[in-house]
């Protein structure tokens, strides 16, 4: 928007609104996909939308922060699917986990690594469903297309972090 001549103030409040109603239909999904009820699924949306700490985060902290909140309830429902199918249903939940986790790595990156974290716990906690063979290969897909959706951030990201753990003291770029 700015590109095209909007103020500045206006392009941040058009991005506030469009991350909000981003934020309601990933958490409206979620619960309709979790209850399968329309009054639930819109009742926990707003409710999300509307959570203090999510409007704290819009209103005084960085965009990422908040942004990566919208794709929150896709990691929950792909992460609560994968764990509680059976293995003749066929859901594509390993791919919502990896379009959440995707959107948060890109958003947040401090907000992905604790998610990352908090799945691993669960994956410990849980760990016969989780090495289950058709839930193992739904963990295995999420992981790689997430990696995959993320190489362009990820690499060079893994190239500097790697550079600036084995060179702490020395110069970079100068001989």
């Amino acid at each position: 928007m700015r590109w095209i001549g909007f103020p500045l103030q206006t392009a941040y409040k058009v991005y506030v609104y469009v991350i909000s109603f981003g934020t309601f239909m990933t958490a409206w999904y979620a619960f309709r996909r979790l209850f399968g009820e329309e009054k639930i699924a819109l009742t926990g949306a707003a409710i999300y939308v509307l959570a203090p700490y999510r409007l704290v985060r819009v209103y005084h902290a960085g965009v990422g922060a908040y942004s990566a909140l919208m794709f929150f309830p896709l990691i929950f429902i792909g992460v609560y699917e994968i764990m509680t199918r059976e293995k003749k249903e066929k859901k594509l939940s390993w791919l919502l986990l990896a379009i959440g986790m995707s959107g948060v790595i890109q958003s947040h990156l401090l907000s992905g690594e604790i998610a990352a974290v908090i799945i691993a716990v669960t994956c410990i906690i849980f760990w016969k469903r989780t090495f289950e063979g058709f839930r193992f290969k739904d963990w295995i897909k999420a992981v790689f297309t997430t990696i995959f959706l993320n190489a362009g951030f990820l690499i060079p990201f893994l190239d500097l972090s790697l550079i600036h753990i084995s060179e702490p003291t020395r110069r970079r770029g100068i001989s």
